[in-house]
């Protein structure tokens, strides 16, 4: 972005974020959903790529992890939903969930060839 901006001499415009502090909800009841990747090693010291998914619960921050070896499929997202709302007795709501990319990069692969 910033070679764009200078080869182009487009000006950086500055905006202002704005925020409030949201109220606070009731336990269990609203919770954020993220898809992730992360490059570890495993004890032979060789790189592995792992793809993750989490849950966490808005007020008290308890946390739901399912990690595997292989990207994320409509299937498995379904799966891993399934899976932390049995570890949380119950589907928190409303639920924010961010659209994977994983997912999309495996449903889509022509995209991103």
């Amino acid at each position: 972005m910033i070679w764009i901006r200078q080869h182009f001499r487009i000006p950086k415009t500055g905006s202002t974020r704005e925020y409030e502090v949201a109220e606070e909800l009731p336990y269990g009841k609203q919770a954020q959903a993220d898809f992730g990747e992360y490059n570890l090693r495993d004890n032979q010291g060789k790189r592995i790529k792992v793809f993750f998914f989490t849950i966490v619960l808005s007020r008290s921050r308890y946390k739901y992890i399912w990690f595997l070896n292989t990207y994320f499929t409509s299937e498995l997202a379904i799966e891993a939903h399934e899976k932390a709302f049995a570890f949380f007795g119950g589907m928190p709501f409303p639920l924010s969930i961010t659209i994977p990319f994983v997912c999309l990069s495996t449903s889509f692969p022509l995209l991103y060839e």
